[in-house]
């Protein structure tokens, strides 16, 4: 009979906690894009504003929410690049001996 063990050694441990953010990070994105498909988060609205007079530049509220859209994609591609990250790197922690 083959019995596997595994060695928690403090290194591993941090490995482990690296790619268990890392799975954070993308439930917080998939709990966004929930939100957002059924309407419980509204997408984010870009007012840019003229800095003389205050008033608003764009005056389309279709345009602000598109920016908005561009807006958080990026910001969500973002989280995920550094979560893959954190998970790949974790695991490599992890797994080296």
């Amino acid at each position: 009979m083959v019995s596997s063990e595994i060695k928690l050694t403090p290194k591993s441990l941090f490995g482990y906690v690296l790619f268990f953010l890392g799975l954070v990070l993308l439930g917080y994105v998939v709990m966004n894009a929930i939100y957002l498909a059924n309407a419980v988060f509204q997408p984010l609205r870009i007012q840019v504003t003229d800095p003389q007079s205050g008033r608003g530049l764009i005056s389309s509220v279709e345009t602000q929410v598109f920016l908005g859209i561009i807006v958080q994609i990026g910001m969500y591609s973002l989280i995920i690049a550094v979560a893959s990250i954190l998970m790949k790197n974790g695991l490599s922690v992890a797994r080296k001996e």
